[in-house]
């Protein structure tokens, strides 16, 4: 008669099942895709597009809408009647272009970086320190500015804010600004642009 022992022929307790077997597919009980080590192989591997860092894209060209825009009484002097814009990643190129009276239009070049670093350029003579970002929460380019007017030897520091934002599936380029006057007084205009 045979052992009945643990280390018997006849021991039939069951074993782990997987340790050190190829994974099966639970339906045919074949070898399945995975590898030993519980990976897809090499060939199988899909390398999926990375996530854009923005999920709106300002790239385009804009024309002023006059109609649709709230200047109040400020008037259109100082608005850009169109802009060409470049997105690339943290970096925004903006072109603008505007009505100069008895002469030729005025075309500015700025440059936006959206990872909130100090930006330096010259408004009216005067030096401009700008910082950008964007906000998640309202999915919109926030931009806030200050401006030193010196005259008379006298110091006056102006500040303004830019809120940009697009509309209507990205047709619509929607541009809050909010500045201070040399009184203190606060002018809010909207301003709408159509991408063309």
């Amino acid at each position: 008669m045979g052992c009945l022992g643990r280390n018997g022929p006849e021991h039939n307790e069951k074993t782990v099942s997987g340790i050190g077997e190829q994974p099966k597919d639970v339906v045919s009980g074949k070898p399945g895709l995975l590898g030993g080590n519980g990976s897809l192989p090499e060939s199988l591997r899909i390398t999926l597009p990375l996530k854009d860092k923005y999920p709106v894209n300002f790239s385009g060209q804009w024309v002023f809408n006059e109609d649709k825009s709230d200047i109040g009484k400020t008037g259109t002097g100082n608005v850009a009647y169109k802009m060409e814009v470049e997105q690339d990643d943290d970096l925004l190129t903006v072109k603008k272009y505007s009505i100069v009276e008895w002469g030729d239009d005025r075309t500015t070049n700025e440059t936006i970086l959206l990872d909130g670093s100090e930006m330096k350029s010259v408004f009216f003579n005067s030096p401009r320190i700008s910082k950008a970002n964007w906000d998640e929460v309202s999915k919109s380019v926030k931009i806030s500015s200050t401006v030193k007017f010196t005259r008379g030897g006298q110091t006056t520091e102006m500040k303004s804010s830019e809120d940009w934002s697009l509309q209507e599936s990205g047709k619509v380029l929607k541009i809050v600004q909010t500045s201070t006057g040399f009184s203190g007084g606060e002018t809010t205009v909207s301003l709408i642009y159509n991408k063309q």
